[in-house]
């Protein structure tokens, strides 16, 4: 596997390297030679045991060679090499047939393509800046030399190999199995969740400790998840925090983590003031903490002095595979164990994985249960198991092959379990090892946001597009598909089926891990005076002391998971990154070094914190190869007119450019006019841009964009919303995602009636996602539905923040045939009404959030098959009761699964006393917490003109949440409006205090 990775990262580079087009006309034949050997190593069926450290170079350097060539094919004959590059294909098809045969050549292969990958990327730079005589392009082509006579020297072998193949075809994939939809399940549970449910909700007052205990991979954390989310005990406690613990415990994340408290500056905060905090929270609400995977005596020490017992029959339950702490944490009394599965709901829970809810083929009943049972009862091992017979034929002998595995495996480790999750890694076909040993980057318990992992397995270039028609990220979400389909990893959806986020159980990590160092395909612990080559990751919990300086001078990708500034310095000495993220490391100025000599970086993400300008030097042209460039900035800084991001022009001479992320909203310079400028015909996403200016120039500069998020600060009386040619975002006929956002200066109902904004907008046909917000676009609802409502391909629509004016929605028959996400927050509208009995048929999710006047709705929406979800605040009465409604109507459709969530706002103004008027708050505060934006609008929709609310807040929040409110309210509001609010906010607290003090 090592020398396939290395092999395409060393193709990648020689293919960069022809179409810088520095390279002689005479001298470009070795290149594409070698190019095209290494492409036979890289074409065929997929292989079911290759060593992920060869695969991953050879398929790496296979690209950038491609690349060189492809850029400078104008000057020589490329076809002169066909029969070179036929060899390179039976090479690959070794790969592929003859993975268990290839072992021999893999170190040599794998080294010579590291090394000679290096050699030239650093030789292609010293001729691109012209550092030196021909001496580099004469040491270059040697190169290029030594490795095509090293294929040549097994040239022969393979052609033999291939000429004596017998082999049969190529597995095919069973009619189902991998298409299968499967709804979450508890095998073998359901008393012990009953069990745990019964003593979680007992009539004992005291707080009551709950230990959970078993081995790892025995569904301590699901049986533990059920419970939490029962809806009899979510109604039961007021507040529920779940906690993640594991090996390598911080004491402040986990006291962050019950107070949700995610801010930056958290961890900078002492553990006696954290534990105030907790205290204070806890005060007087019966509460529910799960603190998953504790494994230390000091971990809970740390935490249990500051947990409140009010005698409110607050519960906290643990989940542990030591005996002996959930003795400690309970000295007497119930400690629940966890039982490994008896061979029945072994077997129901390996059908219900492979097959759902179809029938097993009565061939495969009696294998098939001898392979539930070699699993010894444990869950997370049949899981694994059954995603590789998911992947393989439905036939005996595919069957009875793996029944051999899992026996083996048994019968020659102590660690069996361990062994049988090993048989997932060896039933991998070679493409899909790179991403998954990727995954051992990641710290432990990090929920992965899966657009970030496509761009990193997209810089690494070990990736291959199964298909022509198909690009690399495409490609990647395919592999990442079919890594779940295979159950080695979870995964959290979106609305459209694609995935969000992915996490990987302990147990498979630790293979992960293991198999990472075992291939040498990444460095994650170090050794004092090691070298360190390719690829690092540099985590919390990995043993990376900061006291030495580590030799970084090969590394090749480096991961930053810690805010570590002598991490950077370190990195100053690389030449040859293709990626760096290091946004994890605060820094105040560009770092020069980046740009020096590191010409193939190909992913590159910093964090800056705000303290004056931040330029980005003119000099990021260089950087010719970058894909993904994303600058964030540190969240809990303050930004204000002197801080701000500065980019160059020359950003528009980035031809690979695929994404453009700024943080904050950041002004991006205008594009070169003229025809010399080649459109940035890569862009795929550009975000988050002010005052973006739709000119033609723009428009033809980003043809391919699909993503793309604005936001708009004009001054009313200087610019109208005419001057940024709305019109033109028609033009961006690929634009699957947009989201605008219109704020101005001292605007008013007159100024948004005299310049309207939907005269001069239209969206193209392809738009999929539409996030409208701010009170200065002030469309209305007939001109909102003219715009969108017959868009073919939109599913999701928020209109947020006032975005639209007017009490009366009207809808057609027609409209909105292929929406699933309907979003309304802080809005006016009164009448919602539709001509069709049956209006928008897709919806799903229907989201409406401080919308106090609407009293009329379709009565239609109850009658959607499909709706999953609705979400609103109680203040909206007749909502309420609609709401109740339709619940009804879904049972009576057969949809049991509706789920409503109502935020009871209105509760706070009930009679009562001052802490439990406190504890609703906190209440409906922290049920929000997952949700930082529907968060935002709680709080816009509870200071909105609600003098009894702003009342409320004033009188009975605590200083700390009543400053956190006005805070996140304020970063929703220009800066006139935050001023005007906290004057009369200071006036309305001065009248009250004296009018309770004189009553």
């Amino acid at each position: 596997m090592a020398a396939y990775a290395s092999l395409l990262s060393l193709a990648q580079t020689l293919e960069n390297l022809i179409h810088s087009q520095k390279v002689d006309d005479d001298r470009s034949q070795s290149l594409v030679s070698l190019h095209q050997k290494l492409e036979a190593l890289l074409t065929g069926e997929p292989a079911t045991s290759i060593d992920p450290g060869v695969i991953s170079p050879l398929f790496s350097f296979s690209q950038t060679l491609g690349s060189y060539i492809q850029e400078n094919q104008q000057r020589f004959d490329v076809d002169q090499f066909a029969s070179l590059h036929n060899k390179i294909i039976l090479f690959q098809e070794v790969f592929d047939k003859f993975p268990h045969r290839v072992s021999k050549w893999e170190a040599t292969v794998s080294c010579f393509s590291f090394l000679a990958e290096s050699m030239i990327e650093l030789l292609s730079v010293e001729i691109l800046f012209q550092r030196g005589n021909t001496k580099y392009k004469d040491s270059l082509f040697q190169i290029a030399k030594i490795i095509g006579e090293l294929f040549d020297s097994i040239f022969d072998d393979v052609k033999n190999m291939i000429d004596s193949d017998e082999s049969s075809p190529p597995t095919k994939l069973p009619p189902y199995g991998n298409q299968i939809v499967r709804k979450d399940r508890l095998f073998g549970l359901d008393h012990q969740l009953d069990e745990i449910k019964n003593h979680l909700l007992s009539h004992v007052k005291k707080v009551e400790i709950v230990p959970i205990v078993g081995m790892g991979g025995i569904g301590k954390t699901s049986l533990a998840r059920a419970a939490f989310d029962l809806p009899s005990v979510a109604r039961f406690f007021d507040l529920r925090r779940w906690v993640n613990v594991s090996q390598g415990y911080n004491a402040k994340a986990i006291m962050l983590a019950i107070l949700d408290d995610k801010s930056p500056d958290g961890m900078s905060t002492n553990i006696i003031d954290l534990g105030i905090r907790i205290n204070k929270m806890l005060y007087g609400r019966r509460y529910l903490i799960v603190f998953d995977d504790i494994w230390d005596l000091d971990a809970w020490d740390e935490v249990q002095k500051f947990l409140r017992n009010d005698e409110n029959r607050s519960r906290v339950v643990l989940t542990t595979r030591h005996e002996d702490l959930a003795r400690y944490t309970k000295p007497s009394g119930f400690i629940h164990h966890m039982q490994l599965m008896n061979q029945e709901t072994s077997w129901s829970l390996l059908k219900y994985k492979v097959f759902g809810e179809q029938p097993c083929p009565v061939e495969l009943l009696e294998i098939g249960e001898k392979i539930a049972n070699g699993c010894c009862g444990l869950p997370v091992a049949i899981v694994v198991i059954s995603g590789i017979l998911s992947n393989i034929n439905l036939d005996f002998d595919s069957w009875e092959k793996i029944a051999r595995d899992v026996n083996e495996a048994i019968e020659t480790s102590d660690d069996h379990f361990m062994e049988i999750l090993t048989l997932s890694y060896h039933h991998l076909p070679h493409y899909l090892r790179p991403c998954f040993l990727y995954m051992s980057a990641f710290p432990k318990d990090e929920c992965i946001h899966v657009s970030s992992l496509v761009k990193l397995w997209v810089a690494e270039g070990f990736l291959k597009p199964k298909h022509k028609s198909k690009d690399a990220e495409q490609t990647a979400y395919e592999y990442l598909e079919e890594l779940l389909n295979r159950n080695l990893i979870t995964a959290k959806k979106l609305y459209d089926g694609r995935t969000k986020t992915c996490e990987m159980h302990d147990l498979l990590r630790d293979l992960c891990i293991t198999k990472a160092q075992e291939e040498k395909f990444f460095k994650l612990k170090h050794t004092l005076g090691e070298k360190i080559t390719y690829r690092a990751s540099f985590r919390p919990d990995a043993s990376f002391p900061f006291i030495f300086k580590p030799n970084l001078q090969d590394l090749r990708s480096g991961l930053c998971f810690v805010n570590n500034s002598k991490l950077l310095s370190w990195l100053e000495g690389c030449t040859r990154l293709r990626v760096l993220d290091a946004s994890m490391i605060i820094i105040d100025k560009f770092p020069s070094w980046i740009l020096r000599s590191n010409r193939h970086l190909r992913f590159l993400a910093l964090k800056w914190t705000p303290r004056g300008a931040f330029m980005v030097p003119s000099d990021l042209h260089r950087l010719e190869n970058l894909e993904t460039f994303i600058l964030k900035y540190e969240y809990n800084s303050i930004v204000e007119e002197n801080m701000y991001l500065v980019m160059p022009a020359e950003i528009w001479k980035l031809p690979k450019l695929r994404h453009l992320h700024l943080y904050p909203a950041s002004n991006l310079p205008s594009p070169p006019t003229g025809n010399n400028c080649p459109a940035l015909a890569n862009l795929r996403s550009l975000l988050v841009i002010r005052n973006l200016c739709f000119t033609d120039e723009m428009v033809k500069m980003v043809p391919n964009l699909r993503k793309l998020v604005a936001c708009y600060w004009i001054d009313s009386s200087k610019e109208t919303w005419s001057d940024f040619q709305f019109n033109n975002l028609g033009n961006l006929k690929h634009l699957e995602h947009l989201s605008l956002k219109f704020t101005t200066q001292g605007y008013d109902l007159e100024w948004c009636k005299k310049y309207p904004l939907v005269k001069s907008l239209t969206f193209p046909a392809s738009l999929k996602v539409l996030k409208f917000e701010g009170g200065a676009a002030r469309a209305s609802w007939e001109d909102m539905t003219r715009l969108t409502g017959s868009l073919p391909n939109l599913q999701v629509l928020k209109l947020n923040s006032h975005a639209l004016s007017g009490d009366l929605w009207e809808t057609s028959e027609e409209d909105y045939q292929n929406l699933r996400v309907l979003e309304i927050s802080c809005s006016d509208l009164r009448y919602w009404r539709s001509e069709s009995s049956s209006p928008f048929p897709c919806l799903e999710s229907l989201v409406l959030i401080a919308c106090p006047f609407l009293i009329e709705f379709p009565d239609g929406i109850g009658d959607i098959p499909n709706l999953k979800s609705i979400t609103l605040d109680d203040r909206q009465e007749a909502i309420v009761s609609w709401v109740k409604r339709i619940q009804e109507e879904q049972c009576d459709l057969g949809n049991k699964s509706l789920h409503v969530t109502i935020y009871k706002l209105a509760e706070m103004m009930e009679d009562g006393d001052i802490e439990s008027k406190k504890a609703k708050l906190f209440k409906i505060w922290t049920d929000a917490a997952g949700d930082k934006d529907l968060k935002k609008k709680i709080v816009m929709s509870m200071l909105d003109g609600d003098k009894d609310g702003l009342k409320y807040l004033i009188e009975s929040i605590s200083p700390e949440l009543h400053m956190a409110k006005v805070q996140e309210a304020s970063a929703l509001l220009p800066n006139v409006v935050v001023f005007a609010f906290m004057y009369w906010l200071f006036v309305l607290y001065s009248l009250y205090s004296y009018w309770t003090s004189h009553i």
